[in-house]
């Protein structure tokens, strides 16, 4: 595809700069790096792109040995992080003792505010990317203790000691305005995460849905997410619950794993049409969302979602509750917002299945340039670049 000039000129600029040094923590094993999961894809995505945006790159992760991949350098401090917050714990350890190694005039991408409390008090500038308040996913899966303590001692320090929190939405933005009074406007910048279009590009490359012995005229309803509370896999079992008692003729996927694993076999052991399946590559996910009649999100609260950036990107009709940038993207050509409840979402589902999909796939060109990740990166370069300016980082 060919990019906009400005866009070209933008890039290229990047290219001449002096590079950046960028730590990234995160808890995952660098080795299954964007098997799963929203933030696994983007830290991949700007893996990719780091060099032309002349980026160095340190990852301080979980893995089996040191690496050195292009313009990123994976540095193991475990072999395996029981959880994300062993991880911090033990980062925040070593950071202090001096044990890890790390480049000078560096600028820490915080992808979760865990991780910038991690860093705090050390002398690196960090720009806090969140793709959607911790706190608010966790109130779902924990007490109101545990959210308070974690508002309490992680999330306020992180914000404290940021130079800049990156918004992955408006809503995301106004979270933070909202609840730390000395933040000025100008320090939450909302970037929305974008997908890199390449991805989508001659899809579908293969059938993961062939195991399920599906005809070729059959409508897929695809649910994509870990089964977790915000998810909402639930509702949408409720609403194709809901269809099958209209009369409709369809096959519901959901394609993912979690807590909730052990309520969908139970609910897929009494509907012959409700499949699941728990492990997929993500371009195996994607050549399922190309295959899909609809696209179906049902959480509770997003910041994304990347599922409905993915079915966007494929051209694949989407059904969705008001979270993330659904508003902003999904148009009546497209899909439909829904209200969450079994009914709302069964009546988004049968219109769109009611539409031809041409219609939808010619439709949602209009709306791939609103989610490049290259627009991403610009921003989120520019944004860097800028916070290591603040404290005197090369940049």
């Amino acid at each position: 595809m060919r990019e906009p000039p400005l866009r070209v000129e933008k890039a290229i600029s990047t290219i001449t700069s002096p590079p950046l040094q960028i730590l990234l923590p995160t808890s995952h094993d660098w080795t299954t790096l964007g098997t799963g999961g929203g933030i696994g894809t983007f830290l991949n995505a700007f893996f990719e792109h780091a060099p032309e945006w002349s980026l160095r790159i340190t990852v301080i992760c979980a893995g089996p040995r040191e690496a050195t991949q292009g313009s990123v350098r994976f540095l193991p401090i475990t072999t395996h992080a029981p959880s994300e917050l062993a991880f911090v714990r033990q980062l925040r350890r070593r950071l202090i003792s001096g044990e890890i190694i790390l480049p000078g005039g560096a600028v820490v991408l915080a992808n979760t505010e865990h991780y910038a409390w991690a860093f705090r008090g050390l002398g690196f500038p960090i720009v806090l990317m969140s793709h959607g308040a911790v706190a608010e996913t966790l109130r779902m899966r924990h007490s109101r203790v545990f959210v308070h303590l974690y508002r309490l001692l992680m999330e306020r320090s992180a914000v404290t000691h940021s130079r800049r929190i990156v918004a992955a939405n408006p809503r995301v933005r106004d979270y933070y305005l909202n609840h730390y009074s000395m933040l000025r406007p100008s320090m939450v910048q909302v970037v929305p995460v974008g997908v890199d279009l390449r991805d989508f590009e001659g899809r579908p490359r293969s059938n993961p849905l062939r195991t399920l012995s599906l005809s070729r005229d059959t409508s897929v309803i695809l649910f994509v997410g870990r089964l977790y509370p915000e998810k909402n896999v639930a509702l949408f079992i409720a609403a194709c619950d809901n269809l099958r008692r209209r009369g409709e003729t369809f096959e519901a996927v959901v394609i993912g794993d979690g807590v909730e694993s052990l309520a969908l076999a139970n609910a897929a052991a009494s509907r012959p049409w409700l499949h699941w399946i728990p492990k997929m590559s993500r371009s195996d996910v994607l050549d399922a969302v190309a295959l899909a009649r609809v696209v179906v999100v049902c959480s509770r609260y997003e910041a994304g979602p990347l599922i409905l950036l993915e079915a966007l990107g494929s051209g694949t009709a989407v059904v969705s509750t008001d979270v993330g940038r659904a508003r902003e993207l999904v148009t009546d050509r497209v899909g439909r917002i829904v209200q969450s409840d079994p009914e709302s979402c069964a009546d988004g589902i049968q219109h769109m299945l009611s539409q031809s999909p041409a219609v939808i796939y010619e439709a949602s060109k209009e709306i791939r340039a609103r989610i490049e990740f290259r627009d991403t990166m610009n921003s989120l370069v520019e944004i860097l670049r800028d916070a290591g300016r603040l404290v005197g980082a090369p940049s």
